[in-house]
């Protein structure tokens, strides 16, 4: 199930681009993005970096979840991984591997009826850990005091119905001598540096500190489209809470957000269907609100395209920062999972 579900490191043909701080990539697509956690702030940020590949092919056949690569896969499973299709029905979705041996690959969904089939190429990648995505604490501020976090880390549940989330568990990285320093479950005080972090949701950086912290991530450029699974419910509005999956800016316009169906169009200007809740890249406060709010208009009275919600003001330029933390929140309908296939927005 999905509920788990720069400079640049190498040589020529180096070139920039400005995301919340400096990105850059290179033939050799590995880098580093950073992020600003201001003092006394939350920082919701994306995983726009992935971890390096552990197995990449093509399908030589394909029985239901079970995936024959064709040549021996490895080990899969010491730790989590899942599987990202990078062709075919199901390009740029993921799912959490649940076994694996010899040539076989295999996961709880079935892969075969969403349409995979031979020759579909897929990457097996480790999920981010709080060790892997921070090892040592990384650039997160570090706390002497386990009863007194300087910095938190936050997760959300990824199975939770409604609106307005609050965060489903935080974890402190100690620096003290009661126990071995290392990432601890702030409520349980138990290690927690395995803790696999979902690709689809943003997590969240709280800096107790009086000082900005600059929070680096380090990984791989994507080499190919991210989706993303977008819920809607009978029982009334869903927040969604993605992200910008690219290490590059995107604008509403190129997003892809409403040609998917990931966003609904409104056709009531002054009655919203879906809307696009955007959070500052870098935050000024704790518990800070969505700083912008857009829809996507269908009616008559104004060209279609994306409008601010406010204003109702045109926005197909308005930006999405790169791993800029975003809801989806998804009008009462059917109970159902849309894709947000977002385009690559970029070529190595």
């Amino acid at each position: 199930m999905k509920t788990l579900s720069l400079n640049i490191i190498g040589l020529g043909g180096l070139f920039s681009l400005l995301v919340s701080s400096a990105f850059a990539i290179s033939s050799t697509p590995v880098g580093y993005v950073t992020y600003t956690a201001n003092a006394n702030s939350d920082l919701k940020l994306g995983l726009v970096l992935e971890q390096a590949t552990s197995f990449s092919g093509a399908v030589s056949s394909v029985t239901a979840g079970a995936i024959d690569a064709g040549s021996d896969v490895g080990d899969l499973t010491t730790n989590a991984h899942y599987v990202k299709m990078t062709s075919g029905a199901l390009d740029g979705q993921w799912f959490e591997v649940s076994s694996a041996s010899g040539t076989t690959v295999t996961v709880s969904e079935d892969l075969a009826a969403g349409g995979v089939v031979a020759n579909d190429t897929f990457q097996v990648i480790p999920f981010w850990t709080l060790d892997s995505l921070f090892p040592s604490g990384g650039s997160v501020p570090g706390s002497a005091d386990i009863f007194n976090a300087d910095a938190l880390v936050q997760t959300f549940d990824p199975s939770n119905i409604g609106t307005n989330f609050a965060t489903s568990s935080s974890h402190l990285y100690y620096t003290g001598s009661l126990a071995p320093s290392g990432w601890y479950d702030s409520s349980a005080l138990t290690p927690s540096g395995s803790t696999a972090l979902n690709p689809d949701i943003y997590i969240q950086v709280r800096n107790n500190t009086s000082s900005a912290a600059n929070i680096v991530i380090t990984g791989t450029v994507p080499e190919s489209a991210v989706t993303v699974n977008v819920l809607s419910t009978s029982t009334g509005k869903q927040d969604n809470l993605v992200y910008n999956p690219y290490p590059t800016d995107i604008t509403l316009a190129t997003s892809n957000l409403n040609s998917s169906g990931a966003v609904a169009g409104s056709p009531d200007i002054f009655n919203p269907t879906d809307l696009v809740l955007l959070y500052a890249p870098s935050g000024s406060a704790q518990n800070e609100a969505t700083i912008a709010a857009y829809l996507y208009y269908t009616g008559s009275l104004a060209p279609s395209g994306w409008y601010d919600s406010s204003t109702l003001t045109p926005a197909d330029t308005a930006v999405i920062k790169a791993g800029q933390a975003v809801i989806i929140r998804k009008a009462s309908g059917s109970d159902q999972v849309t894709t947000w296939n977002s385009n690559l927005p970029y070529t190595l």
